[in-house]
């Protein structure tokens, strides 16, 4: 009771008491101290409510004052009779007053026919304040605030207030005004509050039970953090002493390779002496002779002479370069190496009711129970009084907090879109429909291998596709392992090309201003493709792969976006990466390797990039590269940390997309890569959506950073492409529903691929292709279906395109494409 009757704010006894809509109370001064704001915030719920809405606590005041009036009958001081001077005997709970002995009997002669109730001091020092509130309420009779000496008896239904039966007859008259007995009205009252608090119990009790879970939680967290931090401090001195041990090594194979090559030196630096000196005693020798030598002495010195000068003649001094040797020390970029690891969160969705929906549900049960209480009491007896619903408040948390407005960066992290509202509103509800518990799992390369590129794979786990029957079409199961593989299908070779700049020079060609047009390649590709959803397809037990339509929806809410860019040695179908870049708001990734392919003149001159004696170079500048293996484990790596993203780019449909999954597919990296992506997404494509009437011709990324953001950047250098481009994304500010409209897969664009003979062949049209691989056929299963049953096979399996075309030109389709593999066969 002591709690009740403090404070939230001063912790003092409260005064002057005001009612929040939390129900919970403070006084009229830190009231005050909140005047320059309309709302008001609890200090112990921290529920905001508007000035407004304030109440007087009348019940809180009363109890106060009750609490006063205890405490100094408790001292056992001497109290004043409220009418004289002398000490007090006595208490009127009526007339709230302290009597003597002469004023109790004077009190009692004057108001007997009142029947005021009067306490001795005495037995009022022996209550508890709840016994002498109990005495105080029971003793003490409500009266007419309009009609003197009235008792309230009644309660008007009709004005929902207080009134005594001379109100009946002036005021509320009936058959206007409704009334009943107060008496019975109050104990109505309080069963129905009663329940109320029943239910209440109830839900605390589920709430306390979330309490304990949310802080076993957090206790938990703590502990594995700490256990971490430990296993992290662990892992970094394990790491330098791998280093320390690693430079050791080196040192050591630095002065065996120096020792190895100083002693063939100081060999050949002897024998080179040696010979000097011979050179010089045939000198002295040759000289004296000449000099002072008889003729008999030269004839008999002669012959061996010459021959100790012949074969000093045919010493040779050798080449002093042949010896000279470099050893260069090649610095090792530890970042990508992930020495120690790496911190992984996942979001492990909850199989039950998330928490915060839980409170959300606890919240609306409590209200749905407990609020119609008084509507139906008021209602069952003909009032006109309707039940009102609860106000919903929609608040917009950031980071901090605070309110925060739309941002159209790439990240929609916590921001959950409305499918029936207009596509263009975004909304951060207070609840979210979809909370997670985040747990972080920490990936560790083994201590004893640190090589480049040895990265631990994703623990995402694979699709695994429906295998549907195949008794429906007539087809055997196992007779389709029989069958050939894909038409065309071409082995990687990972091996590098040995080629120099002047053989470039001879085998190349001229290609003026290719770069410039890179862009432009995806200018007759449609940028508005069906959303229609796709039917469960069953044939050769493969189920194609659509791309997300309506029922295969990709929540971009739920992922952040990386824009990525390629510079390459060309634009055909097979050049080479040169450079790979990447960003993510602040995060950014950039990585060069050699090609393996020569750089075409064109490109070279737009990029800046050349090769000389295998190394790169950047406007005359080498670069630090490394192998392409290694710079696609770093990329993988680099998405890993982003827990699945939107993959964006300027034309990477038609362009980036299809090089980087051959790359990936020559290095079996492919799988992998898709399990750590949600989906691409062409810019160019969503910037033609979106500003098809906005009189823009040219829709190159440069062209559009100049248009849009009025400014320009270094084009043609891959990092400096990306944060333009998210920089233009920012600009262009599309919806979720937008955005899903333009997004597809690896598997969609390997499908529309694997369809080009079937276009070169006229056996269907771009147009056709594009809605086959979005349908998720390929060319490999459709040639299955129509090889294992000719005839109907393949009409059957192409059923779902008749959604998409006439059933005229669906029959016409089906018959050239079966006309096309029986050319083939």
């Amino acid at each position: 009771m002591a709690q009740f009757l403090q404070c939230g704010t001063c912790f003092c006894d409260i005064t002057s008491p005001k009612l929040l809509s939390c129900l919970h109370s403070i006084c009229q001064t830190c009231l005050k101290d909140q005047d320059g704001c309309h709302v008001v915030t609890c200090p112990t719920c921290h529920q905001p409510t508007e000035k407004a809405e304030v109440k007087d606590n009348k019940l809180l005041s009363d109890l106060q004052s009750k609490l006063d009036i205890l405490k100094q009958i408790a001292r056992g001081s001497d109290l004043s009779c409220s009418c004289c001077n002398f000490s007090a005997r006595s208490m009127c709970f009526e007339c709230e007053k302290f009597l003597c002995q002469k004023c109790f009997e004077a009190h009692q002669v004057f108001i007997a026919k009142d029947s005021h109730s009067v306490e001795s001091l005495e037995s009022l020092k022996v209550m508890s304040f709840q016994e002498f509130l109990a005495t105080a309420r029971k003793k003490r009779l409500p009266y007419c605030p309009d009609h003197d000496k009235q008792a309230i008896s009644i309660f008007c239904r009709t004005c929902s207030k207080s009134i005594c039966t001379t109100c009946t007859v002036l005021m509320h008259k009936p058959p206007d005004h409704e009334y009943r007995d107060i008496k019975q009205e109050a104990q109505e009252q309080k069963d129905n509050l009663a329940k109320m608090c029943t239910e209440l119990c109830k839900k605390e009790d589920a709430f306390e039970e979330i309490l304990k879970k949310l802080l076993n939680l957090k206790g938990d967290h703590q502990s594995r953090m700490k256990e971490l931090k430990e296993q992290i401090k662990v892992s970094v001195k394990e790491a330098v002493r791998k280093v320390k041990q690693k430079g050791q090594a080196l040192l050591k194979e630095l002065e065996g390779i120096h020792k190895g090559m100083d002693a063939k030196m100081s060999k050949n630096l002897l024998h080179m002496e040696d010979v000097q000196k011979r050179i010089e005693g045939s000198k002295d020798l040759l000289e004296n002779m000449i000099k002072y030598a008889t003729d008999e002495e030269v004839m008999e010195m002669q012959k061996f002479v010459k021959s100790s000068l012949q074969q000093l003649r045919r010493s040779k001094p050798g080449n002093a370069d042949a010896l000279d040797f470099t050893v260069e020390f090649k610095k090792t970029d530890l970042e990508p190496l992930n020495l120690l690891g790496s911190l992984v969160v996942h979001k492990d969705m909850v199989t039950e009711t998330n928490l915060v929906q839980t409170e959300f549900n606890l919240l609306s049960t409590t209200t749905q129970q407990l609020l119609p209480v008084f509507s139906q009491n008021h209602s069952s007896h003909g009032s006109t009084t309707t039940q009102q619903p609860l106000p919903v408040f929609s608040q917009h948390h950031s980071s901090h907090g605070s309110t925060t407005t739309q941002q159209p960066l790439p990240v929609f992290s916590w921001v959950h879109h409305n499918p029936t509202a207009p596509s263009s509103l975004l909304t951060a509800p207070f609840f979210s429909q979809a909370s997670t518990l985040i747990k972080i799992k920490r990936e560790r390369q083994d201590d004893e291998d640190i090589k480049p590129g040895t990265f631990l794979a994703s623990e995402l786990p694979p699709k695994r596709p429906y295998k549907p029957s195949l008794e429906k079409l007539g087809v055997s199961p196992a007779s389709l392992n029989a069958l050939p593989p894909n038409v065309g299908q071409k082995t990687a070779d990972d091996s590098l090309l040995d080629y120099s700049d002047d053989e470039c020079e001879e085998t190349q060609s001229v290609v003026s201003g290719m770069m410039e047009n890179k862009e432009n390649t995806g200018d007759s590709l449609n940028s508005k493709e069906s959303d229609k959803g796709t039917p469960l397809l069953e044939c050769a037990g493969c189920l194609p792969s659509p791309a997300p339509a309506a029922d295969q929806h990709i929540p971009v809410e739920d992922h952040s976006i990386v824009f990525f860019d390629l510079e390459t040695t060309g634009l055909g179908s097979k050049c080479d990466i040169i450079q790979l870049s990447a960003a993510c708001m602040e995060k950014t990734f950039n990585v060069y390797m050699v090609p393996r392919t020569p750089i075409v003149k064109g490109a070279s001159a737009v990029t800046g990039f050349t090769v000389r004696r295998h190394k790169l170079y950047l406007h005359h500048h080498p670069v630090q590269t490394k192998t392409h293996r290694d710079c696609l484990m770093s990329f993988l790596a680099f998405l890993r940390a982003l827990d699945r993203p939107l993959l964006a780019g300027h034309n990477i449909k038609r362009f980036d997309c299809p090089i980087l999954a051959r790359v990936l597919e020559e290095f079996q990296l492919n799988e992998e890569f898709k399990l750590l992506v949600s989906g691409f997404l062409d810019t160019l494509i969503l910037s033609k959506d979106l500003l098809q009437n906005t009189g823009i011709k040219s829709f190159k990324q440069e062209n559009l950073v100049k248009e849009l953001l009025k400014k320009s950047y270094p084009a043609h250098n891959a990092l400096e492409d990306v944060k333009a481009l998210q920089d233009l994304y920012s600009a262009l500010r599309p919806t979720p529903a937008q955005i899903t409209s333009h997004l597809f897969t690896l598997d969609h664009m390997e499908s529309h691929t694997s369809l080009q003979p079937l276009v070169e062949g006229k056996a269907i049209s771009k147009t056709t292709a594009q809605k086959l691989a979005r349908l998720g056929f390929n060319f490999e299963k459709m040639k299955r279906c129509h090889l294992q049953n000719p005839s109907e096979g393949l009409r059957q399996f192409l059923e779902p395109l008749k959604e998409e075309l006439k059933n005229s030109m669906f029959t016409k389709t089906v018959d050239k494409i079966c006309a096309f593999f029986k050319i083939e066969q």
